[in-house]
């Protein structure tokens, strides 16, 4: 089995505002204000997930 296929990727676009991000592979999405944390999940992230108009904001994949 091919590993990297079990990694989640996140990909972001923009066309204008908010910032559209868009994972592949499961996980959890969770959202910080900075790098380093907190990271909180994001209840019902549907796919791709419509970000708000926050002036940063960090995306990861939490994989279970």
């Amino acid at each position: 089995m091919d590993e990297f296929r079990l990694v989640p990727r996140l990909s972001a676009s923009r066309s204008s505002s908010p910032v559209s991000i868009e994972c592949e592979g499961a996980g959890q999405l969770q959202l910080a204000p900075a790098v380093e944390g907190p990271w909180d999940p994001i209840p019902g992230a549907a796919n791709p997930h419509l970000s708000s108009d926050q002036p940063a904001q960090f995306f990861r994949v939490k994989v279970q």
